[in-house]
């Protein structure tokens, strides 16, 4: 018995330093957090409210549980910790709209922060000094990694920045926000710009730049500024999702990659705003700007874009302020609304078909036909996804529809609402249709009637059947006479 005590006794042990550790409050679990991680968990409705900061100072994990934490007080991610913040029974909820000057959560150098499943919500109006607030604040410049996930599932609400990335003053003053990646998946939604590396922070030669990805499913919006604010030096990679603010992108420092995603802006064309605290205003509804023109910032910005889909209010799609010889954006791909200015172009070789795709043009020529329409773009891009309407005329329907390249060579096509679509090749191509006349099948309209042989067998065989009923009741009847 006694060695069964001590057995059981063990393994309880183990499951408490794995598992995690008994506590009264939120605070005091993560007080207790260790090296092997522990997991804090709502265990009722009740809300914890703290008056002092929380600091996680090795690895744990907050279970939401589907219930709201209140936050006046930022909640720290210390040097070298690991924090999980999800809900494993509905989606949980952080509420921080008090938090006036200070960050609801901030990530020190070194530190670790992942959010699933959770909904982050900031302040709703300017903090006092909204140049120092971020819902979620990064420091770089540590010795190692700083990490942060915002999750599929994950939302972050609020006023002033919602990630935002900062640096460490080391060497004399200077700034560094290295060893910094920032992983955003989920969604977030500010008045103020949504994500951003900010402040005078400059390239550290012997660090990794700070690295911002921006991925598929990701949904970041600025109600009242830019989506995405590169103002430190650092790596900006929109490789999917949506962005929309009333600038789309705001460059002044780094170098921003836009591959993939939708970039929308939404500011009325004709007028200029401040974006940040540069004095500088930026015309509005345009998806791509780039402000070289301030003093201070030690690394002029580079936006290079190779695929991804602009919507502008205004009359450009992108815009530079930069006027020298060469110029800070560089478009390679990409489909835009608005015109693409000439000197934004890779090289020569490319252009912007009509639908707005910037690629090497090439000419789409089409054979007028008989008894019927073919219309399609006079040109499109490499790579290009083209729409062919076909439309035969009244009593006619389609015979034959081809598409050759330059050497003869069939073009493959499916079929499209209204028509075909292909891919544009490296070559011009040329289509055609023929159209051939609609057979009317006769039908005779005259209802077939009866053989006279087979009248008489019809009724003779009705009149049969007559008789044998009527020989069958006089039998009924005599029977019960």
């Amino acid at each position: 018995m006694k060695k069964l005590k001590l057995f059981l006794t063990s393994i309880i042990a183990m499951f408490v330093a794995v598992v995690g550790v008994h506590a009264e409050t939120l605070k005091d679990c993560l007080d207790g957090a260790t090296t092997e991680g522990v997991t804090c968990t709502f265990t009722d409705d009740e809300e914890e409210l703290y008056s002092t900061y929380i600091t996680v100072s090795n690895k744990a994990t907050i279970d939401l549980d589907g219930k709201e934490l209140n936050l006046t007080h930022t909640l720290v991610v210390g040097t070298g910790a690991t924090l999980k913040i999800t809900s494993s029974n509905g989606k949980g909820t952080i509420n921080a709209t008090t938090i006036d000057n200070g960050q609801p959560i901030a990530v020190m150098p070194g530190g670790t922060l992942e959010i699933d499943n959770v909904i982050v919500k900031g302040r709703t109006t300017e903090s006092t000094n909204h140049t120092n607030y971020q819902i979620i604040a990064i420091q770089g410049g540590g010795s190692s990694e700083t990490k942060f996930t915002l999750g599929s599932n994950a939302e972050i609400t609020g006023y002033n920045t919602g990630v935002g990335v900062f640096g460490t003053d080391t060497d004399g003053g200077k700034q560094y926000a290295d060893k910094v990646v920032v992983d955003i998946y989920g969604k977030i939604t500010t008045d103020s710009m949504a994500v951003s590396i900010n402040g005078v922070v400059i390239p550290n030669e012997n660090a990794d730049d700070a690295v911002i990805n921006i991925y598929d499913g990701a949904e970041i919006t600025s109600t009242d500024s830019a989506a995405l604010y590169a103002a430190g030096y650092g790596t900006y990679n929109v490789k999917g999702g949506t962005l929309t603010g009333t600038v789309g992108v705001v460059a002044r420092q780094g170098d921003v990659s836009i591959t993939g995603g939708t970039i929308i802006a939404n500011g009325e064309a004709g007028t200029t705003d401040k974006v940040g605290s540069n004095n500088t205003e930026v015309p509005l509804g345009v998806a791509v700007v780039v402000d070289n023109t301030t003093a201070g910032y030690t690394d002029s910005a580079l936006v290079e874009i190779s695929g991804g889909d602009f919507k502008a209010t205004a009359e450009e799609a992108v815009h530079s302020f930069n006027e020298g010889e060469g110029h800070d954006i560089v478009v390679r791909g990409g489909t835009f609304n608005k015109t693409v200015a000439t000197k934004y172009l890779a090289s020569n070789e490319l252009g912007q078909s009509e639908s707005g795709v910037v690629g090497k043009l090439h000419k789409i020529e089409i054979t007028k036909p008989e008894n019927g329409k073919v219309e399609s773009y006079t040109n499109a891009a490499e790579g290009e996804e083209v729409v062919v309407k076909i439309a035969a005329d009244k009593g006619y329907e389609i015979n034959s529809i081809t598409i050759l390249d330059k050497d003869g060579k069939e073009v493959k096509f499916v079929s499209a609402d209204g028509g075909i679509k292909f891919t544009m090749p490296a070559s011009d191509v040329t289509i055609s249709a023929t159209f051939k006349k609609i057979e009317t099948p006769v039908t005779n309209t005259t209802e077939e009637n009866p053989k006279t042989g087979d009248n008489i067998l019809m009724y003779l065989g009705l009149g049969l059947a007559s008789v044998a009923i009527a020989t069958l009741s006089v039998k009924k009847l005599r029977k019960s006479n």
